[in-house]
């Protein structure tokens, strides 16, 4: 009677068996889809992530190699003490990007970022992908480069969308800050660029100290300190009285005798003679560079231009030299205008403020430059110069006389390799910026203002004295970069 009642156990535990695996089975199924579904979607977002991330480069590109920048001109229709910036009281807005309005004083500035930059395919992915981009500008400020050409300081917020064909939930918007930054050009009594033994030597018991225009003369803001020596490559100091009144800045380090610095091992000091630097050494983080300046366009002629003797000084017939008027006795003056090859001997040339583009320029026989006004800005083109001519050379006992007392009323600008050799004065206020020249300075005395160069050489006994002011009245602007990064998946 027992095992009666047990009849058709055996079927009912089956069932509930077939019943547990093929609830498992479900599961592990759905399981398996699931994770082929989250996969698929994974690598949707990461293809469309990756298109917004090609967007937001290509922006980066354009801005750096195709945005005009505004000229002076055309800052007055920036609201620039608004954030984001404003134009026509509205933000401004390059847009390639559907459903954001564009909003550029420039009407073809923006048509040619939405050309660049609005559903723009992406290569390699194995799906139709693409990306459109909206930037906004969020600040602007304008600086001052050598020169005296005013240029602006920018940082866009650039939002860059990353689209897959047919995904639904696979855009990616990318949101950046991009920006170039400004840096001072002289932040230095010298610098050189080089990054070999003697990028800067200084000898004839000569010496670095400061002042700053800003608050007075040299005598009354003279400081035993800040007059930093700066270098690529490795400072040189000779002569038992040279003295650096500041620090040497380097990206090398080590300190010795002059010797000790070799091709193979370029460090930051070496030094002879009982020459001291009162605020020792600072390690840079990475070398500096200096950009380059712009050849002067349209070029200057590269015809002889003479000025000397007591008769003539303008020259004659075809040989006159326009712009150059006769003020004086042994006495010439050039308007701001486009010269040769310019040669001072026994005279003195007075400029007063403006541009000047000159092939070169060289004084002789007790000759003078004056600067009358300022800034005057002097712009060297050296083309065709032979052997080994100096593009500006102050001869024998030749000087420089800067009316002004202002460093930055007379700035030499010059971007090849030719040679400069300038001279100390009781009256030398001026501004070198030639990165790629080898600077020399001769007559002992004085150089007021800063100077940067390939190679510095200050061997003549010329001190050099830095102006303070300088570290915030010239800089040098970068290209466009990305400073912060988040993204979104929508």
């Amino acid at each position: 009677m027992r095992n009666r009642h047990e009849r058709g156990i055996a079927m009912i535990i089956a069932i509930l068996s077939l019943l547990v695996l093929s609830t498992l089975g479900a599961a592990i199924i759905f399981m398996t889809q699931n994770e082929i579904w989250t996969s698929a979607n994974y690598k949707l977002v990461t293809q469309s992530r990756y298109a917004a991330e090609a967007g937001l480069q290509t922006s980066v590109n354009w801005l750096v190699n195709s945005y005009p920048i505004p000229a002076p001109a055309a800052f007055t229709s920036f609201d620039m003490t608004q954030s984001p910036v404003q134009y026509s009281s509205s933000a401004i807005v390059l847009s390639a990007m559907n459903g954001t309005t564009g909003n550029y004083p420039t009407s073809s500035v923006q048509t040619a970022f939405n050309t660049a930059m609005n559903a723009q395919p992406v290569s390699g992915m194995g799906v139709p992908a693409t990306y459109s981009v909206a930037a906004t500008l969020q600040s602007m400020k304008t600086v001052t480069t050598i020169g005296n050409v005013v240029v602006p300081v920018q940082v866009w917020v650039v939002k860059a969308q990353g689209n897959v064909a047919g995904a639904r939930n696979a855009q990616v918007e990318l949101k950046a800050k991009v920006e170039n930054v400004a840096n001072p050009t002289f932040g230095y009594a010298a610098f050189g660029v080089s990054p070999t033994c003697g990028s800067v030597t200084v000898g004839g018991n000569a010496g670095t100290d400061s002042y700053d225009s800003r608050f007075g003369s040299y005598a009354t803001t003279q400081s035993n300190s800040d007059g930093d020596l700066g270098t690529n490559g490795n400072v040189t100091l000779m002569g038992t009285s040279t003295t650096i009144h500041g620090d040497v800045e380097s990206p090398n380090t080590g300190t010795g005798p002059t010797g000790t610095c070799t091709a193979g091992s370029v460090d930051a000091l070496q030094y002879s003679g009982g020459a001291t630097v009162t605020q020792g050494t600072t390690q840079l983080p990475a070398p500096i560079p200096y950009p380059t300046p712009a050849a002067p366009s349209p070029a200057p002629p590269t015809t002889t231009q003479s000025i000397s003797g007591n008769n003539n000084l303008c020259g004659t017939g075809a040989n006159v030299i326009s712009g150059c008027t006769v003020t004086g006795a042994n006495q010439i003056d050039f308007g701001p205008g486009s010269y040769g090859n310019v040669s001072v001997n026994g005279n003195t040339l007075r400029l007063s403020a403006g541009t000047y583009t000159m092939n070169s320029l060289s004084f002789s026989g007790g000759a003078t430059l004056q600067i009358v006004s300022g800034p005057v800005v002097l712009k060297l083109a050296g083309n065709s110069l032979t052997g080994s001519a100096p593009v500006l050379d102050f001869g024998g006992s030749s000087q420089l006389i800067n009316s002004t007392s202002d460093a930055s009323n007379f700035q030499v600008v010059y971007g090849g390799t030719a040679n400069i050799n300038m001279r100390g004065g009781a009256s030398a206020y001026g501004l070198v910026y030639a990165p790629n020249s080898n600077v020399g300075f001769n007559g002992g005395s004085d150089w007021y203002g800063a100077v940067v160069g390939n190679t510095i050489g200050d061997n003549g006994g010329v001190n050099l004295h830095y102006d303070r002011s300088l570290s915030d009245k010239f800089y040098i602007v970068g290209n466009f970069r990305i400073a912060s990064l988040s993204w979104e998946k929508y």
